[in-house]
């Protein structure tokens, strides 16, 4: 099996492991849909995990925002805002075996997510965990509980917008309580696909594979 062939087949694997918690109809998008995306995430994929499995140098990672950019039309002002905030606080490596489990996220501003809805019926955010060979969640915010900021985002996001999909980049379950709390009509795991995860997730939101994973438990 080339490469080339290697990657294709991990890419059609992923959204056959990829959990659809909640639906509510808005996926998948329609080609040039006007979608506004939210959260570092859409940029910074997590492969996988942290420890001797998931330390690994890939050659590259794909990751949501440029696998889906040029398949429907993402809102220019949020994209803006996440770009800036991403070059202001980079991404935490840690000490490089321990992860962050959460990156530090942007303390949203409620006009831009006002301005945003009245562009866009859907909002996408995308949650990011990190979890790794002998780091397990623990019941703090950030971790196994959603950040101050991410908390705030989703509550915004339900305020204002049509439909919110909520997509969680992480390699274990957290708290989902807030899905209840918010009243949040689409949730997704994708989980952490490796270096073609981003593609992956993308294939899914656009529905070019349906994603048809299932929890275990």
């Amino acid at each position: 099996m080339t490469d080339k062939n290697f990657a294709k087949s991990c890419r059609n694997a992923i959204p056959e492991g990829i959990v659809l918690l909640e639906s509510d109809g808005s996926l998948p998008f329609a080609e040039n849909e006007n979608i506004a995306f939210f959260g570092r995430g859409q940029f910074e994929y997590l492969k996988s995990g942290s420890g001797s499995g998931g330390r690994v140098n890939c050659p590259y990672v794909t990751n949501i925002y440029d696998e889906i950019k040029n398949r429907v039309n993402l809102d220019s002002a949020v994209l803006d805002f996440y770009r800036d905030f991403v070059k202001e606080n980079p991404f935490d490596e840690g000490d490089g075996w321990q992860p962050c489990f959460c990156q530090k996220e942007a303390d949203l501003k409620e006009e831009l997510v006002r301005e945003s809805a009245k562009r866009n019926k859907k909002a996408v955010y995308v949650i990011c965990r990190n979890i790794g060979e002998g780091y397990d969640y623990e019941k703090k915010a950030g971790n196994w509980f959603l950040s101050e900021q991410e908390d705030a985002t989703i509550k915004l996001l339900a305020e204002y917008f049509e439909n919110v999909i909520v997509l969680i980049n992480s390699g274990n379950l957290i708290d989902m309580s807030w899905v209840r709390k918010y009243n949040i009509g689409t949730v997704a795991y994708i989980w952490q696909g490796g270096q073609e995860g981003g593609a992956g997730t993308v294939d899914a939101l656009m529905g070019d594979v349906a994603p048809s994973g299932r929890l275990t438990d």
